[in-house]
């Protein structure tokens, strides 16, 4: 029989279990959710860093190949040579251990046979394809001034007027 005196739950107390447990399976999906984020958050850094890192080194790479190929150039007095020839000397260049061929650059004979002006900075090469960068996309473009050959990194949009320099010497 039913004994009234000994039975303690009430409908509060149901009511109160109830919201601990709906409480409880809160928590538990706000915890899920919470690791899911941090998850999803780590897989992004970690593919963004994985991102950088390779186009870093083709950028490097590219970079340390020139480089190589406009020592070559100047050893070899690439600027003295006829200018139907000079780009079939270039691509002969020996590759060695470069990861890009001398025909991923494109010559811009004119250059080549001139002097620089005082204070004037004469593009000699450029990346033919343009390479991924950090958040946009770029080349390598080969300079020089009366003092130096230097490398300098810049945006397509930055390069195209060289690279339309370029494209309009080979025709």
């Amino acid at each position: 029989m039913y004994d009234a005196q000994h039975d303690h739950s009430t409908p509060s107390d149901d009511r109160a279990e109830d919201f601990r447990a709906e409480a409880r399976g809160l928590r538990r999906r706000l915890t899920f959710w919470r690791r899911a984020a941090w998850l999803l958050l780590g897989i992004v850094v970690l593919v963004s860093m994985l991102a950088w890192q390779r186009t870093t080194i083709r950028r490097r790479e590219c970079r340390q190949a020139f480089e190589m190929y406009a020592r070559q150039a100047e050893e070899s007095s690439l600027s003295q040579a006829p200018a139907e020839v000079m780009e079939l000397h270039w691509k002969q260049f020996a590759r060695g251990s470069a990861n890009f061929p001398p025909s991923h650059y494109a010559l811009i004979v004119p250059n080549w046979l001139r002097t620089p002006g005082e204070h004037e900075s004469l593009p000699l090469a450029v990346c033919e394809q343009s390479h991924p960068g950090v958040l946009k996309r770029g080349r390598h473009v080969l300079f020089r001034d009366r003092d130096r050959t230097y490398i300098v990194w810049m945006s397509d949009a930055e390069a195209a007027p060289i690279m339309a320099e370029a494209h309009a010497c080979d025709r």
